[in-house]
């Protein structure tokens, strides 16, 4: 399995943002990798939720790192933590789960490249902000 085929754009436009400087603090220390198990219906998928998480005030927060350009994310540490089985919802199990290598990369590169290229990126995140 190619690199490219587990994002949702070509990463090579992540690559090249990758190389620039970080100019920018990041409102967290951690990237966070927390497995979940969802069950609904006849379906059910596994995943690992990516996040920045622990703002520096101490204070745990969630932070989608699909808007965050990779140079900012680059340098900060992985952690996975404690996740769940979720039934329609709501949250019946915890679990804890050790991603191979492979589904560590996978759910990074899902993650970055959710809302498209660095471009696409900046576009949505304007129109939210």
């Amino acid at each position: 399995m190619a690199l490219g085929s587990m994002a949702h754009c070509p990463i090579k436009d992540f690559m090249a943002e990758m190389a620039k400087p970080c100019r920018e603090e990041m409102p967290f220390r951690v990237i966070a990798l927390t497995p979940e198990v969802s069950l609904w219906e006849k379906d059910a998928s596994v995943c690992f939720h990516v996040n920045g998480v622990d703002a520096k005030d101490g204070s745990d927060t969630n932070w989608a790192i699909e808007f965050t350009p990779v140079n900012q994310l680059k340098k900060l540490p992985l952690s996975i933590r404690g996740g769940g089985i979720y039934e329609d919802f709501k949250l019946t199990k915890p679990i804890t789960m050790q991603p191979s290598l492979l589904e560590l990369i996978f759910s990074v590169l899902w993650e970055i490249s959710f809302m498209g290229g660095p471009e696409m990126r900046e576009k949505q995140r304007a129109e939210l902000d």
